[in-house]
């Protein structure tokens, strides 16, 4: 997979957009992130590069031992990453279980053709709504909708794959960027969960990027103690577990 989405230009773009600060660094992008200057999912570095240009806060993609060596000191472990490959678009999900599979097809003979469609740069849009009020209800964090907002008022907006006509049923939305495509966020009501909506939405996401030429679906973060059903629906796909680097903070100058 190439850079990841805060590695991307698109994901500058957005950061330009929504009036955050950052830049380039010998083609590593540094962020705020509070009142750190950060680099997020950085790719790997030496450790003289990152004497020399690294900043306060870097989340690597691999090891940190190169940081460690620069004088960084880790303050968090690595977040566990599911990345999903794709095969052809006749069978864009070749790892899915038997029973996630199972789901999808009776779920897509049951729900309404899935659509899909450019996320309009909107802050009153269902899905952001929708998906608003589902974070105060099950208490978590996500991407901000100021950010997604940005994304979508770029070149490049975000994919909303959605099921249902003037009363959605369920929504997923993905920025494709080089060659793969990164989930953002979704939400499904009782009638699309009735329906295995998200199993629906994302097996129609990845035939259509498999049918553009991505080889790969970021599905973010899981975690099986804080959220075990979502963590079984993203490796019930078929995506495989990557332990990311963790935090590191600099330690001396």
């Amino acid at each position: 997979m190439e850079n990841p989405l805060p590695q991307h230009p698109l994901w500058a773009d957005a950061l330009a957009r929504a009036g955050l600060r950052s830049g380039w660094r010998d083609g590593v992008l540094v962020q705020r992130r509070g009142p750190l200057a950060a680099a997020i999912r950085a790719p790997a570095r030496d450790a003289g590069w990152w004497r020399r240009h690294g900043p306060l806060l870097v989340e690597p993609e691999g090891d940190g031992a190169p940081l460690r060596a620069a004088g960084y000191g880790q303050v968090m472990t690595g977040a566990t990453l599911a990345l999903l490959a794709l095969g052809p678009p006749g069978d864009a999900l070749p790892r899915a279980s038997g029973k996630w599979r199972n789901r999808a097809v009776a779920g897509a003979r049951a729900a309404p053709a899935p659509q899909v469609a450019p996320l309009p740069p909107d802050p009153g849009h269902w899905l952001l709504r929708q998906e608003a009020a589902q974070r105060r209800a099950r208490r978590y964090r996500g991407l901000p909708h100021a950010l997604i907002l940005a994304l979508a008022a770029g070149p490049a907006p975000p994919l909303l794959f959605r099921l249902g006509g003037r009363a959605p049923l369920a929504g997923m939305l993905f920025l494709r960027h080089g060659d793969a495509a990164t989930y953002l966020l979704g939400w499904c009501g009782a009638a699309g969960r009735a329906v295995s909506g998200h199993h629906v939405l994302l097996a129609a996401a990845a035939r259509h990027f498999a049918a553009e030429g991505a080889t790969h679906l970021d599905l973010g973060t899981i975690d099986t103690g804080r959220a075990p059903g979502l963590a079984r629906f993203k490796l019930g796909a078929g995506a495989a577990p990557r332990r990311l680097g963790g935090s590191w903070l600099r330690l001396r100058p």
